[in-house]
């Protein structure tokens, strides 16, 4: 997973901006009358991200459009606020685009590889309608991490990576790791190991961002295509030494740019894999 840093910009901006495409007057005088109360839950979600007790916000049930959140506003002028007011409607889309341009060189943050082209909700909108257009609960993402995610209930044991919210050490320390599978064609297993001096409270986080992804599978087929393409190139060095000098140099470029990666993961297990070396991937 890739930190981010939020979207510059005041929450009650974003806000008035989605309000304002509101066409249904009397919907929007509720939106406008229950603002301050509104504003106070996106304040206090911020206090529980960093805190990572978002487990503990307030949730809806499913399939229930009429529940009521706050106010005289029911679950579904919050979807509608969402998916009408700020991914159509030119004044919320504005800050919806700068939202996914927060994604590094346009990629998914959450997986790595794929194109960041739609918005996730930390917060499910369809259990946490309340925080469907507050900006830190929107991370740019591929539609594949978007699905994956689903629209589960977020307990404290279920709780994943928040991009805007963790510690450095999920970029500084290595938790993902690579297993070369000794077989015809090479395969490649991915798992996490967080670092033992990680409280337990971040390791599982870490984890269930693994597994809520399917990010072992994910990884290994983009290893695969890379696989593939490096073989042809190794077949030509002359000799182990070169390939062992090979895979050390890209070891260290990848843990450079990026050192949980898939590919990061798979360049460091690979220069120290003794049987790929001397010839196992031929």
């Amino acid at each position: 997973m890739k930190r981010l840093e939020p979207l510059n910009i005041a929450h009650a901006d974003v806000f008035d901006a989605c309000v304002s495409e509101v066409s249904n007057g009397g919907v929007k005088t509720l939106f406008l009358l229950e603002k301050a109360r509104i504003l106070a839950e996106f304040d206090g979600y911020g206090v529980k991200a960093g805190s990572n007790n978002l487990y503990s916000s307030v949730y809806c049930d499913r399939a229930k459009p009429k529940q009521v959140i706050i106010g005289g506003l029911v679950k579904e002028d919050f979807v509608f606020l969402y998916g009408s007011c700020m991914v159509k409607k030119p004044a919320g889309r504005k800050f919806y685009d700068k939202i996914i341009l927060l994604a590094p060189s346009g990629k998914c943050p959450l997986c790595g590889f794929g194109h960041a082209t739609t918005l996730d909700h930390v917060l499910p909108k369809a259990r946490y309608p309340l925080f469907s257009v507050l900006s830190t609960n929107l991370v740019p993402a591929c539609t594949d991490c978007n699905k994956l995610k689903g629209a589960s209930l977020v307990t404290k044991d279920e709780q994943a990576l928040h991009p805007y919210f963790e510690s450095d050490v999920i970029e500084t320390e290595p938790w993902v790791y690579a297993e070369i599978i000794q077989d015809t064609p090479v395969t490649v297993k991915y798992f996490v190991s967080p670092p033992p001096e990680w409280c337990p409270e971040q390791s599982r986080r870490a984890c269930n961002y693994f597994s809520d992804l399917n990010l072992a599978g994910r990884f290994a087929i983009e290893a695969a295509s890379e696989l593939s393409s490096l073989i042809s190139f190794l077949k030509y060095l002359k000799n182990d030494n070169s390939v062992a000098d090979h895979l050390s140099a890209m070891a260290d470029g990848e843990r450079d740019i990026r050192l949980n990666s898939w590919k990061s993961a798979l360049y460091q297990a690979l220069s120290v894999n003794k049987w790929f070396i001397g010839g196992g991937f031929r």
